[in-house]
Order: structure tokens, then C-alpha cells, then sequence
């Protein structure tokens, strides 16, 4: 037994959702006996014991003859990557001994946009025009003048906020060299409780991580191919990436949001923004004389399924996928999105 490589794909395996039956199933735990056998170049005893661990996840559990059954077949697939290949990294996206994310390439700086977005771009890539957006300007400092919202904010739609406050002339209450900045919610709101249970949408996992330079934050932001609506310069230390989960519900977002978290683990990721009623810093907004800048619209993966996808290799095992459809089963169950 290489003890190494089974740690690496156990850690692998837990950041790749469990088959569903109606979701393409059967391809999705075919590309992860594959990713067993080949990717992580187990033996055979080990991948039967981690795609046990596995099938507990799946929705229903195969039967012991089928996960078999799947375990044979991927060891005879001809395949288009050198076996071990997800040992030695060489995917693009780095796996650690761990077999978490990290970072190997150099640095990159932070982005400097082609030209200035306005807090009306920002709220238009975040919420839709009728979606009920929270805002807070109103802001506590402490001794150490660090600030946080001094009230549960202003709840108006996207589109009466952009119509009556940012919209020329935008007052100075946003602008000003000497404001404070401004908050605002990363979710959009059902009701003005401020709390996760007054969401409407489950749709953002904020990210932050402000004991790195805002380059190396830029560069694992942007290396961790999560999906992100935005990147923010907080106008503080940090940036703040809003991570696009797209979640039917409170429980998938709970779900989601913990693969998240689990992907930058490595990497040293703020803690403390785990509720989907969280603020964040309102793109645009003026800070203490610097502006909480959006840096970007629309990072990484494209959506939630791509991240999935791409994380679990399941775009790089497409002969393998093509190789299981051509498998009669008496059960057919599709992808997990």
C-alpha cells in the first residue's frame, strides 16, 4: 500500500459530490473509479475501499456487484493522460500531498481594469433588477479604526438603488475623500432581518483572506478556478472574491459553501464569513480616500458545474466517460451538477 497516494485521493474524493440517480450518475462514478485506478494509480484493494468510502455519498449507494463491476472496466479503458497523472499535478489546478489546492506559479499582480467599473456595473453582475439589495453606510470604527456596519443597512431593489442613488450625481455620501465606506450583502434579501433566514437566493459564498498580499490573494483567487460574480479591493487589506454557488436552498448553500471553503483550506482563508447573510464591501464606494475598486467581473469557472467539473477531472476523462456510456447497465443515473 502507497499510504501517500491513498491520502491524496481520499482527500481528492472529498471534494467531489456523490452521484445522483436522474444526474448522469453512472458517469460521474465511472470518472471517479477511473480517477482512482489510473489518476491516483491505487491497487486495486484500495480503490474498492475509497470508492466504498465514496458510494456512501451517492444518492441512492450502488450495489457491491456494481461498484466492482465499474472498478474493472476502469482499469481497461485506454486513457489520454500517463497513469498517476493526478499525483503529479498536472492537471492545472495543483494538488498538494494533502491533495488540497494550492499555488505553485509565480505571483501575478492585481488586475488593473480596463476602465473604472461603477457601483451600478457591480450591483448589475451581482443581483437582478428586481432582486431586494441590502446596503449599509453606516459604519462603527474601533480604537483601531476598523469598521463594521452600525445597522441592519437599507433594503431597496437593485434597480431603485441604481435609479436613485447611483445614478449622476451620485451624492457624496458615497464618494466622499473623508466617508467610512460602505457595506452591502452578498445575497439578495426576502426580508429586512439581516439574518440568513431573510435570503432570498442562495447564490454567493463570500471569500477573503487578508494575511497575504493582495497580489498573492489575486493569484489564489484566480488559480482556484471557484466561479466568481466579482473581485473587490476592499479598500482595506483584503479582497473579497464572491464565490457563485447558485444553491436551490439554505442546505445546498450550507454544502456548497463548505466544498469552498475545504478548496482554499490550504491557503489560509478568513473563517469568519460561513452566513450567506454576510457583508461584504460595496464595489464602487469610497473608503477613508481609497476606492473599494471592483477588479473584476466573472472569474474562473464560468459556473458551479464547471467548477465541479474541472475540480473533479471529470472534463479531462471524457474518453473514459465516452468508454462508460458504451456500458450496458440495468441502471441508468446521471451527472451531479
Amino acid at each position: 500500500m502507497n499510504q501517500s497516494n491513498v491520502d491524496r485521493a481520499r482527500a481528492w474524493l472529498r471534494n467531489t459530490p456523490g452521484a445522483v440517480t436522474g444526474q448522469n450518475g453512472h458517469g460521474a462514478t465511472f470518472a471517479v473509479a477511473t480517477a482512482l485506478i489510473h489518476g491516483f494509480e491505487l491497487s486495486h484493494g484500495d480503490a474498492e475501499a475509497l470508492f466504498n468510502e465514496y458510494n456512501a455519498k451517492c444518492v441512492p449507494p450502488w450495489k457491491p456487484h456494481e461498484l466492482a463491476h465499474k472498478l474493472v472496466e476502469a482499469s481497461k479503458v485506454a486513457h489520454d493522460k500517463p497513469r498517476g497523472w493526478l499525483l503529479s499535478a498536472q492537471s492545472g489546478t495543483p494538488v498538494s500531498t494533502t491533495g488540497k489546492f494550492i499555488v505553485k506559479r509565480p505571483t501575478q499582480p492585481v488586475p488593473v481594469p480596463a476602465k473604472r467599473f461603477s457601483i451600478a456595473d457591480f450591483l448589475k453582475a451581482c443581483f437582478e433588477p428586481d432582486e431586494v439589495v441590502c446596503i449599509c453606510n453606516d459604519i462603527i470604527c474601533d480604537e483601531a479604526g476598523n469598521g463594521r456596519p452600525g445597522s441592519k443597512g437599507t433594503f431597496l431593489t437593485r434597480d431603485n438603488w441604481i435609479s436613485k442613488h447611483f445614478t449622476d450625481p451620485i451624492s457624496s455620501m458615497w464618494t466622499s475623500q473623508e466617508s467610512r465606506g460602505s457595506y452591502v450583502r452578498v445575497n439578495p434579501c426576502s426580508d429586512e432581518s439581516g439574518s440568513d433566514s431573510g435570503v432570498s437566493a442562495y447564490r454567493h459564498v463570500l471569500v477573503e483572506m487578508d494575511e497575504k498580499t493582495k497580489d498573492e490573494q489575486w493569484t489564489v483567487l484566480s488559480e482556484s478556478k471557484l466561479p466568481m460574480s466579482v473581485v473587490i479591493d476592499s479598500g482595506g487589506k483584503s479582497l473579497h472574491g464572491w464565490v457563485r454557488v447558485d444553491a436551490a436552498d439554505k442546505a445546498e448553500w450550507t454544502e456548497r459553501r463548505d466544498i469552498v471553503y475545504r478548496h482554499l483550506e490550504a491557503i489560509g482563508i478568513d473563517p469568519k464569513n460561513k452566513n450567506a447573510s454576510r457583508f461584504s464591501r460595496l464595489a464602487g464606494a469610497m473608503r477613508d480616500g481609497k476606492e473599494q475598486k471592483l477588479l473584476a467581473i466573472n472569474v474562473g469557472s464560468i459556473t458551479w458545474e464547471a467548477f465541479t467539473d474541472y475540480w473533479s477531472l471529470r472534463t479531462c476523462l471524457r474518453s473514459s466517460r465516452s468508454r462508460a456510456s458504451s456500458i450496458t447497465t440495468r441502471r441508468t443515473t446521471p451527472t451531479i451538477s
